[in-house]
């Protein structure tokens, strides 16, 4: 592991607006300074792989980035339902490790920022670089959000932190498991990794938590320990099968509806001969009235399904998240970024939720903009200080076959 902290930064995705995040921690000191104090102390207390899953903020002008060591990179969306597991397993046991640092009095930072430095605003910003979890964007929310996301809340042991004095296995069997989840993530993230890091890390793992022999003993304490691991484990498989359920329902109603067949052909128009055609106007007629363009076509509105070509998640206070290529809502200057203010003139705030959103396990997730053929909304939308009003009209699902960017 550390081999991986002493290679060159990447990027964690692309820098954002500092005005579309919302920043948790205290104002005592800026992201770069929460950044070396934390990792500082946890390093300190813990290890360099616990530090290490705090992306490193860099400023840009008006906008931040996230780096962090290593050679490759993949975001949580691109990966496997199996090393997505393996991520999110050793999301939970290091960051469980941090929150019992911070509860055991001996780092005050990371208690003055826990549960702050976990929040993170959507689910891109995990990432697996060289097989161990990293985030971007800790310690923020999204801009104008009521409330953090939460999204990591969920990944926690629960285990409280103890004093010590109760026998060194337990300080043992809690670096073990620590240190097994993070093995076994680097074992389903081995596509990830060139093979003379895991090598090397696991060879590093193995010399520096193997106990002396006559420490090697196990409690009632740590048996407990186990069983709640298990147990919370177990219910970690319920909720991903339920939410597996629920997805695939969605899917299955989505193909219920068909999407809508080609329109049919003009007729042909028979050219006029000659001898047929009218005679043309006098001059001075031809003054009087001159020719006016033609005026715009709208599409009537019907029953069929139709999408604006974006997507927003309702709960980040309607920013848009990306635009399809070639839709109604790209050709009507719509940016990905862009904050909807008004939907034909009515607040965000009072916009029916079922409208754009759906709900899972009680979570919402985002889908695309839906709507009828034909229909026409007035979105007031918020682009960094200025204010627009742009008219966007739906159409087919045929958009699903573009990118949406």
């Amino acid at each position: 592991m550390s081999n991986a902290m002493n290679q060159l930064p990447i990027s964690l995705g692309q820098p954002q607006r500092q005005a579309a995040l919302q920043k948790l921690l205290p104002d005592t000191r800026d992201t770069a300074a929460w950044h070396a104090a934390l990792t500082a102390e946890i390093g300190q207390h813990l290890s360099p792989a616990h530090a290490g899953i705090l992306g490193t903020p860099v400023t840009e002008g008006e906008k931040i980035g996230w780096r962090a060591p290593g050679q490759r990179i993949k975001g949580f969306s691109t990966l496997s339902g199996q090393d997505r597991d393996a991520l999110k397993a050793a999301i939970m046991s290091i960051l469980s490790d941090i929150r019992r640092l911070g509860e055991s009095g001996a780092a005050p930072t990371v208690a003055q920022a826990w549960p702050a430095l976990r929040e993170i605003p959507t689910i891109d910003s995990i990432y697996a670089v060289d097989g161990r979890p990293v985030l971007a964007a800790w310690g923020h929310a999204a801009a104008g959000a009521a409330r953090p996301a939460g999204l990591l809340a969920s990944l926690d042991d629960g285990i409280a932190w103890q004093p010590p004095g109760k026998g060194p296995a337990g300080t043992w069997i809690a670096a073990f498991l620590t240190m097994g989840v993070l093995g076994a993530a680097a074992g389903l993230l081995a596509p990830l990794l060139a093979p003379q890091t895991v090598v090397s890390a696991a060879g590093a793992v193995g010399i520096a938590l193997l106990p002396p022999p006559q420490q090697c003993r196990v409690t009632p304490e740590d048996q407990d320990l186990l069983n709640r691991v298990n147990a919370a484990d177990t219910r970690q498989k319920i909720l991903q099968s339920q939410l597996a359920q629920l997805t695939e329902e969605i899917a299955r109603r989505r193909l219920q509806c068909p999407p809508p067949g080609p329109a049919p052909a003009p007729p042909a128009q028979t050219p006029q001969r000659r001898s047929e055609l009218p005679p043309p106007a006098p001059p001075a007629q031809q003054a009087e009235n001159p020719p006016q363009p033609p005026a715009p076509q709208v599409a009537e509105r019907t029953d069929r399904p139709g999408h604006f070509g974006f997507r927003w998640n309702q709960r980040d206070n309607g920013t848009i998240l990306c635009v399809y290529q070639g839709s109604p809502a790209a050709r009507s200057g719509v940016r990905r970024g862009d904050i909807v203010q008004t939907l034909d003139g009515k607040p965000y705030a009072q916009v029916p939720a079922r409208t754009f959103t759906i709900t899972v396990s009680g979570r919402p997730m985002r889908i695309e903009s839906r709507a009828h053929q034909g229909q026409v909304v007035k979105l007031g939308i918020l682009r960094g200080r200025q204010r627009l009003e742009v008219t966007v009209q739906a159409q087919g699902q045929e958009l699903f076959r573009t990118r949406c960017v």
